[in-house]
């Protein structure tokens, strides 16, 4: 017995067509009774493994089948062809709106009443190019008399369930104009809101303008919508986002955007992509580090963190909007001690995918190591193997590169070796004392001797792009670059990487990431380099026909007078500040003469008097 589905409020009728399909058809099919698919009604569509057929039975219900006539007639009947023309057309338009990825055949069944015929139709509608006419009798039979393919796209029964759900609920595709517009309160470049007629304009507004999204998701205005013209899985969408327990606001628009299928997820970014905790010691607490963002590309990234293991402790739980420092904390009291890593992973369900993104975080438990081994062994390890690389680099740079003096001719390679090896040496000595507790020796030497060579070989191309540079510069151009003092430059590069490469070594980001400083180190030098060696041999005739002294001369002249102008209008300003608040040498006002007094008595005393 197949699966019926009927639309909300029918129930199956006994001797319909769905409930006789459902009882002539075997389990693996799915039938849709009277759906309504983009405007078209339908009688029937039977959704099989390996096509979906569309069922025309004009007078099913009333037992009165169509009656054929001659076979011209038939042939050339106008509404068989327009019901099955349209009903093609409408569920192609479905699929390509709904089900962009699903192609399956299409195949029409017309159930008449007499001989079963087959006729020519449409190939443009119908993709075998045939529709076939059937009795009540045999329409079971032409239903599953359907050769096997080899593309069966329909196989998941699954799938063809959610594809008759959609049929029968989704009466309203995103491509289809509404019966009535949405408007949202803004947006609109003129007016004061904007229009739009179908669902994917909508989404796409929501998208560019976040804010109306929020507010007609807040306010229940566009699932009324949505429920209202027929996109009843939208509206339950618009409304279930806004119950999410602690999600905010901007998350529910994003999960109803994304729940449209009309916009591609946001990207997650992780950095690293492997965590690594490196070895610590049974019992103890390790604590590691990684990034998590919004990558290239649309939408809001929020989502949640979990541990997979009871080992594993993460921080925070949740995460929206930018990026986040996510906190990985190891408990490796209950992990035995072993020499394969132990492998926890961390969970992150997160709107840039469907299903939860696995990150792996590894760790090596280790035992205590003894004292002699921390404080001596380990360092002399270190530094026999330092030295004995100081001493090939020195040997090489005295062999190829540095011309020896007289006085080292006699003991042959000897003396840069032997300074460059202890120098080598003892750094080595140095980074074994500072190595952790938990690092085995043979584990912290691997992750050193990887930093060395990508520290030797970044130094050592800067050393020789910058000689390069000079030499095109500011070199004799009939000398040109050198080939011994470019080894040199080699070399010397090559002889300074014990001192970057010690420097931080014991930590575990330098171990999970050696490559790293010395990639930037080296495109920074290159780049500069380039620039240098091409940019300034261009520039070098017009810098040298520039005459620098004269400008410098007069730009220096000109901020001479502009600094005296300044200093004579300060002390200018400081002098009438001091003279009008504190010089009490100032002279005073002037005693005012009496009233009554004239001319005539005012006279100065006479020398008697």
């Amino acid at each position: 017995m197949a699966e019926l589905l009927l639309a909300d409020g029918a129930w199956a009728e006994p001797g319909s067509l769905g409930t006789f399909l459902r009882d002539a058809l075997p389990e693996e099919y799915v039938v849709v009774a009277s759906p309504t698919v983009r405007g078209c009604a339908i009688d029937a569509i039977v959704i099989g493994p390996r096509e979906i057929t569309v069922v025309h039975a004009p007078g099913w219900d009333a037992r009165d089948l169509a009656q054929p006539a001659d076979r011209e007639a038939l042939r050339h009947s106008g509404d068989i062809e327009g019901d099955v023309r349209r009903s093609g057309d409408a569920l192609r338009a479905f699929l390509r709106d709904e089900f962009p990825g699903l192609d399956p055949d299409l195949r029409h069944l017309v159930v008449v009443a007499g001989a079963v015929e087959r006729v020519r139709g449409d190939s443009a509608t119908c993709r075998r190019g045939e529709v076939i006419r059937v009795d009540r009798e045999g329409l079971a039979t032409a239903v599953t008399a359907v050769p096997k393919l080899d593309d069966d796209v329909l196989v998941d029964h699954e799938a063809r369930e959610q594809l008759a759900v959609a049929l029968r609920d989704r009466r309203l595709t995103v491509t289809q104009r509404a019966a009535q517009p949405f408007f949202f309160r803004s947006g609109s470049r003129l007016g004061s809101g904007t229009r739009v007629w179908t669902v994917r304009e909508a989404v796409r507004h929501m998208d560019a303008h976040p804010e109306d999204g929020i507010f007609h998701l807040r306010n229940g205005t566009l699932a009324q919508w949505l429920e209202e013209q027929g996109a009843a899985h939208l509206a339950a969408l618009a409304r279930q986002v806004v119950r999410q327990p602690d999600g905010s606001m901007e998350a529910a628009l994003e999960s109803f955007l994304v729940g449209t299928g009309l916009v591609p997820r946001p990207r997650l970014a992780l950095r690293p992509s492997r965590v690594d905790a490196g070895c610590v010691v049974q019992g103890e607490t390790a604590a590691v580090r990684f990034w998590l963002g919004k990558g290239r590309g649309r939408g809001y990234l929020h989502g949640r963190l979990s541990a997979a293991v009871p080992w594993l402790r993460v921080e925070p739980h949740a995460f929206s909007g930018g990026p986040v420092e996510v906190l990985v904390t190891l408990e490796t009291e209950t992990l035995p001690i072993r020499a394969a890593p132990h492998v926890g992973l961390i969970e992150v369900a997160s709107s840039a995918s469907a299903e939860p993104i696995s990150v792996p975080v590894r760790v090596r438990v280790v035992g205590l190591p003894s004292s002699l081994q921390r404080y001596l062994l380990r360092p002399a390890l270190a530094a026999l193997v330092a030295g004995g690389l100081g001493l090939i680099v020195g040997g090489a740079l005295a062999r190829w590169g540095l011309p020896p003096p007289e006085d080292w001719r006699a003991s042959g390679l000897a003396a840069p070796a032997i300074v460059i090896g202890l120098l080598w040496a003892a750094l080595g000595w140095l980074r074994g004392m500072a190595q952790p507790v938990a690092w085995p020796a043979g584990y912290a030497l691997r992750a050193w001797l990887a930093r060395v060579v990508a520290w030797g070989t970044a130094l050592a191309l800067v050393a020789g792009a910058g000689y390069v540079a000079w030499a095109l510069f500011d070199g004799d151009p009939a000398t040109g670059v050198v080939a011994p003092a470019l080894i040199t430059a080699l070399l010397l590069g090559a002889a300074l990487a014990i001192v970057p490469s010690v420097w931080g070594a014991n930590s575990p980001r330098a171990v999970a990431r050696p490559l790293a400083g010395p990639l930037r180190l080296a495109l920074a030098g290159l780049v500069l380099a380039l620039v240098i060696g091409l940019g300034g041999r261009r520039l070098a005739p017009a810098l040298a026909a520039l005459d620098l002294s004269g400008v410098l001369a007069a730009v220096g002249e000109w901020g001479g007078r502009g600094v005296t102008a300044l200093e004579t209008r300060l002390n200018d300003f400081v002098d009438g500040l001091y003279l009008d608040y504190y010089d009490r040498r100032a002279p005073e006002e002037p005693t005012p003469l009496p009233t009554s007094a004239t001319a005539e008595e005012v006279v100065a005393p006479g020398p008697g008097e």
